[in-house]
């Protein structure tokens, strides 16, 4: 494998084929007007990577008594490195669902603990992989930059004690509830990163809800009837995470499908 890796870096740094490849990498059409063929050199790449391939496959069978055709099922998702930006609900559950398929995921936050707003049968997930490393966390850390194969993350200094909880209190009701704080990164660290996910959540835009006449809660949600989900303004229904106003963290998938059931209930009542 190491005379593969240094035939490899040979062929791609040093000879006019591995030019060609990078240039029809970064972009095709221009390599063809430079005089290029661009069918030519990616039918090669794609025989090499296929012998490549090959190669692997043996190298993986001869491991084991029995060959098995799915032993190399998920292998390829150990080669991936992905970054999570976000503390909420929809960070975690990317974070678990991309752990479970065999990525290296590291979870960067800004604050010092995951957000009260997590789904309560999610949370001990989440703090339990983080625990045992199986998630890695830069918490109090923010992004500085995002280059091509990796991000760089710098301390949160002087932010964190203002960041204001999605929700005063978890939606289990569990009020006594206290997150772990950790401690964030000294310096500036470089975090190798196939891929990067902003899951920063999202708040409603009352700027329509406004113009609209709708009044807004002090938690700038608008104002409502629980049971049928119309406004303040008569025959005006809101549904969905508009309603949660800051508190986004109460709307989700699992309790949010019901409300246009109540809506189309109450507008079939008048009809």
């Amino acid at each position: 494998m190491v005379v593969v890796l240094i035939v490899s870096s040979v062929l791609l740094m040093r000879t006019r084929f591995g030019r060609y490849v990078f240039a029809i990498g970064g972009n095709e059409e221009a390599a063809r007007l430079a005089g290029i063929r661009p069918r030519r050199v990616v039918f090669t790449v794609f025989v090499v990577m296929g012998a490549l391939a090959g190669l692997a496959g043996l190298l993986n069978a001869v491991r084991f008594p029995v060959v098995d055709p799915n032993s190399g099922n998920g292998l390829e998702l150990e080669t991936i490195a992905a970054v999570v930006v976000g503390g909420g609900n929809s960070a975690a559950e990317a974070s678990l669902e991309m752990y479970r398929a065999g990525a290296h995921v590291t979870l960067v936050h800004r604050a010092p603990t995951l957000k009260p707003s997590i789904k309560y049968w999610v949370r001990p997930d989440i703090e339990n992989r983080i625990k045992e490393g199986s998630i890695a966390a830069q918490f109090s850390a923010v992004v500085r930059e995002i280059r091509p194969t990796s991000v760089v993350v710098a301390p949160c200094r002087g932010y964190t004690a203002a960041i204001e909880a999605d929700v005063p209190v978890p939606p289990d009701g569990s009020a006594g509830y206290v997150a772990p704080t950790r401690s964030g990164p000294a310096s500036e660290q470089e975090i190798p990163a196939d891929a990067m996910y902003l899951l920063t959540g999202y708040r409603a835009d009352t700027d329509l809800m406004v113009r609209a006449g709708i009044e807004l809660t002090a938690r700038h949600g608008p104002v409502h009837d629980p049971q049928t989900f119309e406004t303040n303004v008569p025959n005006l229904f809101i549904a969905g995470g508009a309603i949660a106003g800051k508190d986004t963290g109460t709307i989700f998938i699992e309790n949010g499908r019901f409300h246009g059931d109540k809506i189309v209930e109450a507008i079939a009542e008048r009809v």
